[in-house]
C-alpha cells in the first residue's frame, strides 16, 4: 500500500494538531452520546477525512474503548469487511446529499453497524440544497451519520452551519508535521535529511 494508505490514521490521536478541535467528538464518544450532524471546517490536508474515518472506526468497532478511545482491532470493522463509510464530493452541478442519505435510511443495520457520510467541499452545494438541508437532519435514523466538510466556510449558509455541529480544524505547526515525517522516515528506514523532512 502506498505511505499515505499505510499511515492513514486509525483514531483522532493519531490526527496531527486536531486534539483541541476533536475535543466535543471524543467526548461525545466517551460518553455514549454522539450528534448525528457535523460539519468540518478547515484548510486542505489537516484532517477532515481523517477525522471521519475515525469515527466511522470508533462507531462501529464491536469493543470500542471508550475511556482510552482504543480499537479493539478483531472485529469485521477494524478488519476493514464491514465497514460504512460513504465518501462524495460535493462539487458536481447539481448533487443532492439528501437523496443519499434517504437511500441509505432504508436499510436498517444489524449491531453496531453506522452509516457515516462524508460529503466534502459541501461549499458547492446550492443555496435550495443547503436550505433543505436544514429541515432533513431533524429526521435523521438514529444509525445515520453525516459529517460535511468544507475549506471554503464563507460560502456555506450562516443557518447551516448553526444547525451543524462545528469543528474548526486548525493548521498544524511546522513542529508537529516535521515530527510526523521524521517518525514515518524512520519507521521506513528512510535516509532522509532534516532540510529535506
Amino acid at each position: 500500500p502506498s505511505l499515505i494508505v499505510k499511515y492513514r490514521p486509525r483514531s483522532f490521536q493519531d490526527i496531527v494538531g486536531q486534539k483541541r478541535a476533536l475535543a466535543p467528538v471524543i467526548r461525545g464518544l466517551q460518553i455514549g452520546r454522539l450528534p448525528n450532524a457535523w460539519l468540518f471546517s478547515g484548510a486542505i490536508g489537516v484532517g477532515k477525512t481523517s477525522a471521519a474515518w475515525c469515527l466511522t472506526l470508533a462507531m462501529n468497532c464491536e469493543s470500542f474503548d471508550r475511556r482510552n478511545l482504543t480499537l479493539c482491532g478483531t472485529c469485521p470493522s477494524c478488519k476493514g469487511s464491514a465497514i460504512s463509510f460513504h465518501f462524495y464530493n460535493c462539487a458536481a452541478p447539481g448533487f443532492d446529499p439528501i437523496r443519499l442519505i434517504t437511500f441509505g435510511a432504508d436499510f436498517s443495520p444489524g449491531g453496531r453497524n453506522y452509516r457515516i457520510y462524508f460529503f466534502d467541499e459541501c461549499h458547492n452545494l446550492s443555496a435550495r440544497i443547503q436550505e433543505a438541508i436544514n429541515s432533513f437532519l431533524d429526521n435523521l435514523r438514529p444509525h445515520l451519520f453525516v459529517v460535511f466538510a468544507t475549506n471554503q466556510l464563507d460560502r456555506l449558509n450562516p443557518s447551516l452551519i448553526g444547525r451543524l455541529n462545528h469543528i474548526q480544524m486548525a493548521t498544524p505547526n511546522e513542529k508537529a508535521i516535521f515530527q510526523l515525517l521524521s517518525n514515518i522516515s524512520e519507521k521506513e528506514e528512510m535516509c532522509v535529511s532534516k532540510n529535506k523532512l
